[in-house]
């Protein structure tokens, strides 16, 4: 009889390690595909913010778009908003010779600062931000200032930031040509505190089916 008694608690004592060992390995599992999951999530969000940041630099970049009017030999600057508005400058500076458009990067911001001709000096020249005016250097966000010039002759010319952040001169066509905008209107910002809900609902469908799959891939 104490045979018998110690063999059934021996075997009692297995299966309860078993079962044990067996949860413990479904939890584990378990565990697992939730980490998978949660690490796909992550990486597709990662994948939309990354989107996301290019679209919303080309948009800054792109906020307000700056033309130069050639017209009869006299310049106009025209700066366009994302709303249509226009406001126009008109200058008394000469298209014929050396235009130079001086611009100032700010806080990671591409700003047009002034334009001047080769006849003016560049203190003299039409600002079209007052707050340019005078810049502080000593701010840690003014990195730098560029100018870029050329000869320009009548026609709609646009001042173009490059990928690498240089600014170039391109004609777009002739005074009065309806042209299309290329203007970036604001990114959509997801929600992702309803991805963070889905992502949970998920995990609270995996079953033994999934750990079975999952051991078994």
């Amino acid at each position: 009889m104490g045979v018998s008694v110690l063999r059934l608690t021996s075997v009692s004592l297995s299966s309860v390690l078993v079962a044990g060992g067996g949860y413990l390995g479904y939890q584990a599992v378990r565990s697992d595909i939730a980490a998978s999951t949660y690490r796909d999530r992550l990486e597709s969000m990662v994948g939309e913010y990354e989107a996301l940041r290019a679209e919303f630099n080309s948009a800054v970049k792109k906020t307000a778009v700056t033309e130069l009017i050639v017209e009869d030999g006299a310049l106009a600057i025209v700066v366009r908003g994302p709303d249509g508005g226009r406001e126009r400058v008109e200058t008394n500076l000469d298209p014929g010779g050396e235009v130079y458009v001086d611009y100032v990067v700010i806080d990671g911001r591409l700003l047009i600062r002034r334009v001047f001709d080769s006849w003016t000096a560049p203190a003299e020249g039409v600002f079209l931000d007052e707050s340019l005016v005078d810049v502080d250097w000593n701010d840690p966000r003014a990195e730098h200032g560029k100018a870029v010039y050329r000869a320009l002759a009548d026609g709609r010319w646009v001042v173009s930031v490059t990928g690498s952040g240089s600014l170039g001169l391109v004609r777009l066509g002739d005074v009065g040509a309806t042209l299309p905008s290329d203007l970036v209107r604001a990114p959509k910002i997801e929600d992702y505190s309803e991805l963070v809900n889905e992502t949970d609902v998920e995990l609270d469908g995996v079953g033994a089916g999934d750990v079975w799959n999952w051991v078994t891939q």
